[in-house]
This record gives C-alpha cells, sequence and structure tokens, in this order.
C-alpha cells in the first residue's frame, strides 16, 4: 500500500514541479519518491523493505523532506543510510 507523507513544491524560472514523498507498506516499510511536472511523473525512486518500524520510516520520510531528497539524488542518501 502507498500513502502520501508529503509534497513538496519546486518553483523555478521557466519550470515549476513537485516531489511527493510515499510511505510504502506491505512486508515492511519504505518509501517511493516522485517527481512530478503538470501532474505527469517524470521520475519515480521506490526503495523497499527498509525497517519493520513505523517510526523509523517516520523519520527516514521527516530526512528525506526537510533535505529535499530528489528521485535524481536518492541513491546517495541510500549508501549515507545503508538502506
Amino acid at each position: 500500500m502507498r500513502e502520501l507523507y508529503a509534497t513538496v513544491e519546486i518553483n523555478k524560472p521557466n519550470s515549476q514541479s513537485k516531489i511527493k514523498y510515499y510511505e510504502l507498506t506491505g512486508k515492511g516499510y519504505g518509501v517511493e519518491i516522485v517527481r512530478e511536472m503538470n501532474n505527469e511523473i517524470l521520475i519515480s525512486k521506490v526503495i523497499e523493505n527498509i525497517t519493520n518500524k513505523k517510526r523509523k520510516i517516520k523519520e527516514i520520510l521527516e530526512l528525506l523532506t526537510s533535505q529535499l531528497i530528489t528521485p535524481e539524488n536518492a541513491e546517495y542518501i541510500e549508501k549515507d543510510l545503508n538502506l
């Protein structure tokens, strides 16, 4: 299952996009980071089964949103957090 955690709008000259952060649930907790422009998905990054604890996934989602981690740079945060 996928639940929206947060949406961040990025406004740059000649460009406007949104980064959406989703909490994924199933066998464990994961995240999906999506970049949209004009309600169309440009790129998405899914990181599954990060943890079995809801509190921990909320902490990770808060970190991702506060640092404005995008799908394009999510692989670096994966390495930093040992995900």
